[in-house]
């Protein structure tokens, strides 16, 4: 009885395999650029949280060393923030100012890119 149920069953076809495949295959080519967009907007989001994280790290540095403004490796030095080397993703440089009344502005920026300026006050710009 066994034997005649293995030999009723038959495999996939050639065909069958093959439509299959150019199924998958039109399924990558329209998810693939969809998640490529979303990695880059969620590298543009870690770099504007860092741009945050700098600033009010500058504002603790600024009152708490008799109004000196700090640079960013002094702050990386004071182990407030992690060097921008380390820890941006999608920009490759970051300034930071102080106002005299220790308003923090920090600048992300990157070859070819538009900088994002944070100001701890109004936010991104």
């Amino acid at each position: 009885m066994m034997k005649k149920l293995w030999k009723s069953q038959k495999g996939f076809t050639l065909m069958e395999i093959i439509i299959v495949i150019v199924i998958l295959g039109i399924l990558a080519m329209i998810a693939i650029p969809r998640l490529i967009g979303f990695t880059a907007q969620a590298e543009i989001a870690s770099d504007k949280e860092y741009a945050a994280v700098a600033a009010r790290a500058t504002e603790l540095y600024w009152a708490a060393n008799d109004k000196t403004a700090p640079t960013i490796a002094e702050l990386v030095t004071a182990k407030m923030i992690d060097a921008p080397g380390d820890a941006l993703q999608y920009f490759s440089a970051a300034s930071v100012t102080v106002d005299g009344d220790g308003i923090a502005t920090v600048t992300l920026s990157g070859t070819g890119l538009t900088s994002i300026t944070y100001d701890s006050v109004t936010g991104y710009n």
